[in-house]
């Protein structure tokens, strides 16, 4: 089980400033400030070596390879989708791990491109064309394993995801600070393999967690878009269906799926559940009285008690019904204050649930001319919620910590 808490690692948060609305015609705030004269905290000390050695040779001697961008060649088809994050992963870590080793000894190690000429002596992040990154890589169990070895002269740095390949990172340091010298020392036989604590969400919905009126699924839906805004601290799982709904009594139930019966099997190893179904329900019954109120509690009752089974660690978001262009059939008014009234008595009886308000989100950041047929968002849209649901997660995080 990753617990969240134990994921704050210093200098991994990705922090996201908070969605506001637009400050046009906002008048300028004219209050006077008195500046303080508190003593700064001092700063915390620095790590520093007087040298790293890896293989036998000084650090001086190396070069950082860093693999190509594997989404170069998708980005131009939906580019749309690709406004938010950046998804040269590789390149990042490798320039940060630069930067560190910098920060450590003053040297100024040299981060290149794996398009570039050999050297005998390199540092390989990532699935980089050198053979000895696809000898390191080969095997790694899981998204949330990495492993660090020295191959032919080469330190290789490979993780099961972008994410577990950053924060290899931090176990290297680790062992740098564990050998309790000035002069440390990577030898030739090194061989590293461990797991890194990433957040794991799984996203449950009906076709606008699926991604339905996207280009495309692989790359264009939502929780696709979330995992490569958070990609340094989190999994994320796609497990909606389209057209499926949270009551049970009614067609097209979402527990009556493979996605529900996957996300319970992976839900022992998730830490937040984001749960966005409803807008289905009031089209299914578009007569909603008293007992259609009940079935939905019902649904979200039980399955609520079904992951609570599997995990009762687990900390749950309730997103309320986007925004609709058309009539009411569609995540209607009366589902939308069900939503929010339910998540505020299930906080009352103890569940650690929250409460996200998509309707105003959409309605008023994403817009209705994003949503190209009412309903579904299209590719800008989908990456907008992305970043909407990203913020939400990380201001937790940050509130956790």
């Amino acid at each position: 089980m990753k617990k969240l808490l134990s994921l704050l690692l210093a200098g991994s948060m990705l922090i996201l400033p908070l969605l506001t609305g637009c400050d046009a015609g906002k008048p300028a705030d004219t209050t006077t400030t008195t500046a303080t004269t508190e003593t700064p905290a001092p700063e915390e000390p620095k790590v520093s070596y007087d040298s790293i050695t890896i293989g036998g040779v000084d650090l001086s001697q190396y070069q950082i390879v860093y693999a190509a961008d594997e989404y170069s060649r998708v980005k131009r088809n939906y580019p749309d989708s690709f406004e938010y994050g950046d998804t040269h992963y590789d390149r990042i870590i490798a320039e940060e791990l630069a930067a560190t080793l910098e920060s450590m000894t003053g040297v100024a190690v040299p981060v290149v491109s794996d398009t570039k000429a050999k050297t005998d002596h390199e540092i390989l992040i990532g699935k980089t064309s050198r053979p000895q990154s696809n000898t390191n890589k080969s095997g790694l169990s899981d998204v949330y394993t990495y492993r660090i070895s020295m191959l032919e002269g080469k330190l290789c740095i490979n993780g099961g995801s972008a994410g577990a390949t950053y924060h290899a990172l931090d176990a290297l340091y680790k062992d740098f600070a564990n050998q309790n010298s000035k002069d440390v020392q990577i030898p030739d036989g090194l061989a590293m393999e461990n797991t890194a604590d990433l957040i794991t969400v799984a996203c449950v919905g009906d076709s606008i967690t699926e991604g339905y009126g996207c280009s495309s699924g692989l790359y264009c839906s939502y929780p696709v878009i979330l995992q490569r805004i958070l990609w340094k601290d989190y999994i994320i799982y796609n497990y909606g269906v389209s057209g499926k709904t949270m009551r049970e009594d009614l067609n097209d139930a979402y527990i009556k799926t493979g996605a529900y019966t996957n996300m319970l099997n992976g839900a022992r190893d998730a830490d937040i559940t984001l749960i966005m179904l409803g807008t289905n329900d009031s089209n299914r019954d578009q007569n909603w009285n008293a007992n259609s109120t009940a079935k939905f509690e019902e649904g979200y009752r039980n399955l609520l008690n079904a992951i609570k089974k599997r995990n009762p660690d687990m900390t749950y978001f309730l997103m309320n019904c986007p925004v609709y262009g058309g009539n009411d059939a569609f995540g209607s008014k009366t589902v939308r204050d069900l939503q929010k009234e339910l998540t505020e008595t299930l906080i009352g009886e103890g569940w650690d649930l929250h409460f996200y308000d998509m309707y105003s989100y959409t309605k008023n950041v994403i817009t209705l001319k994003n949503f190209p047929d009412k309903l579904h968002p299209g590719d800008k849209g989908y990456g907008m919620l992305a970043n909407g649901v990203a913020e939400m997660l990380e201001e937790y995080r940050a509130t956790e910590e």
